[in-house]
């Protein structure tokens, strides 16, 4: 494992942590009762912040539907994001064929954050099946500019 690839799994372990405990405060690792010195090569003697959400995490991320969800005529889809201007475009897919598209805004943009947003979505016009959700940040430089837009996917079963 490379030093940044245990960096990230390092940051991956305190942003689960402090998920489960429902608080961003710092992490400290141990083996009983005593604090283990590296993880992956990592300090860890000292209790450890999360890194800059910016630098560290998914620039979009879905929180709801979760991954297999069943569907009728309309969901709800959340997550959160940091986007160009706030806009989070969306995208339906079955296949590799884009069956319907929109974009909804998350709260806020440009801070070192990420912002929640929130979509009604009708799909009641699609046939029944397996589909794929997918949210995405909008990056209208196409790429010449950043790293290019961010997705994240949820796997949907439409009745």
């Amino acid at each position: 494992m490379s030093k940044q690839e245990a960096q990230i799994a390092v940051e991956a372990l305190i942003y689960t942590v402090q998920a489960s405990g429902q608080t961003r405060a710092p992490v400290q690792f141990f083996l009983g009762q005593n604090p283990i010195d590296q993880v992956y090569g990592v300090p860890t003697s000292e209790p450890l912040a999360e890194g800059n959400p910016l630098d560290v995490l998914s620039l979009v991320s879905i929180t709801s539907p979760e991954e297999g969800a069943t569907v009728s005529r309309q969901f709800e889809a959340s997550g959160v994001a940091n986007s160009f201007e706030a806009n989070v475009p969306w995208q339906i897919m079955q296949g590799d064929r884009v069956v319907k598209s929109d974009a909804t805004m998350a709260a806020r943009a440009y801070e070192d954050k990420l912002f929640p947003w929130h979509v009604s979505i009708v799909v009641s016009d699609l046939a029944p099946g397996s589909y794929t959700f997918m949210a995405m940040t909008d990056d209208p430089s196409g790429g010449a500019e950043g790293n290019g837009p961010y997705t994240d996917t949820r796997t949907i079963v439409i009745l």
